[in-house]
Order: structure tokens, then sequence, then C-alpha cells
């Protein structure tokens, strides 16, 4: 079997699962968008009535400002919690395991249980975070009341979903050739400048990978 053919046949089993997930839904989509469906009665073509109505709508505009906000925020903010933990534990210590299991765990607690943790964290009456604000002369946050601390919140919280992004930056890391440290360090080259002219160019790829995907 050729090489071409192998990979096609590897790529296969994605590209069917993109198709069904993502494609074909996104097609229906689109042409529901195009009707007036209740669901109950038949639908009823009205082209771009809908988007008019949209564009129309007050709340649009807010919407969507909040969510580009939201990304030009949570994203670089996730990307960079993960970066930069990933390039203090790639190398090899004692108790490394026990951290990296640390940072990846908040991925897979069950949903509840990690609502939970930030209830108790954001509570606005004995909270811990409303504490540490307390001794830096912040007054009390009402985390889930006031829009602006609902949306920081929401920040905070997905900055510390990094699981993925860690496990993808840190396999990125742990890939480079040892070989240029060595010669990094056999030329006197500080740690900032390595990392900004070696680890940072060599792990651009897969960070902008991350960055698409956290967009997406």
């Amino acid at each position: 079997m050729s090489e071409r053919r192998q990979l096609a046949l590897m790529l296969l089993p994605y590209a069917a699962g993109a198709l069904l997930l993502f494609v074909v839904p996104a097609q229906l989509s689109f042409a529901l968008a195009l009707t007036d469906a209740d669901l109950i009665t038949p639908a009823r073509y009205v082209g771009l009535d809908n988007l008019r109505a949209l564009t129309e709508d007050p709340l649009f505009g807010e919407v969507l400002w909040r969510s580009a906000l939201f990304v030009a925020l949570a994203v670089p903010l996730r990307l960079v919690v993960a970066t930069g933990l990933a390039l203090l534990l790639h190398a090899r210590f004692r108790g490394a395991g026990a951290a990296r299991t640390t940072v990846f765990s908040p991925s897979v607690i069950p949903d509840t249980a990690w609502a939970l943790v930030w209830l108790f964290l954001l509570n606005p009456l004995y909270g811990p975070v409303n504490a540490l604000l307390g001794v830096a002369g912040i007054g009390r946050v009402s985390w889930f009341s006031d829009g602006d601390a609902a949306f920081a919140a929401i920040v905070l919280m997905f900055a510390f979903t990094i699981g993925e992004s860690f496990i993808v930056a840190l396999a990125a890391r742990q890939e480079l050739p040892a070989e240029l440290y060595a010669v990094a360090r056999l030329e006197g080259a500080r740690p900032w400048y390595v990392l900004r002219v070696v680890t940072l160019p060599l792990m651009a790829p897969v960070l902008l990978l991350l960055a698409i995907r956290d967009v997406a």
C-alpha cells in the first residue's frame, strides 16, 4: 500500500467526523435560518428576514461586543497560562508528574463539581476570592449579580480550564531539539533570550493552532 493511500485511510475517520459533526449541521442551520419555523407548523421560507430582525435588535450589538471582548481577553490569557505552565513543568524533577496531573485535573473533573468549586470561591459573602480582595483593600464584589463582575468571573473560569492546551504545549516543548539548548548554554545565552529566540518561535505553530481552536 502506498504512503499516500495509508495517509488517506488514516485521515478518513476524521474527515467523516468533520462532515457529520460540522459540515452537515452547519448547512442545516443555514437552511433553517432562512425559514420561519416553530417545529409545530410547516416551515415557511422568509429569506433574510431573520437576519434583518437580528441586526435591528438592540441586544445584538451588546452580545457581539461582549463575545469579541471575551475572545480578546480569555483566549490569550488561557494560552499564556497553559504555555507558561508547560515551560515550567517540561523538565524532569521530583514531583513533576504530580504537578502536571494537578494542572490537567480541572479538565477531567465533572462540570457539576467544578461549578460547585467556583461557587464556593466566588461566594460574595464568605468566598476566598472576596477575602483576598478585602486584604488588598478592595471592596466586596457581587460576582453573580453584577454584569461586569460576572463577565470577569467567566473569563477567569475559562482561563483555568487549560488541561488540553497544557498537554499539547507540554508535548510541543518536549519535542524541541535538545541540541539547540546545549549550543545556547555553550554560547552563554540568557534564559529570556533563549525563550524569545528559540523556544517560542519553534512552538509558534502549535500555539497558533491552540489559539485558533479556542477562538472557534
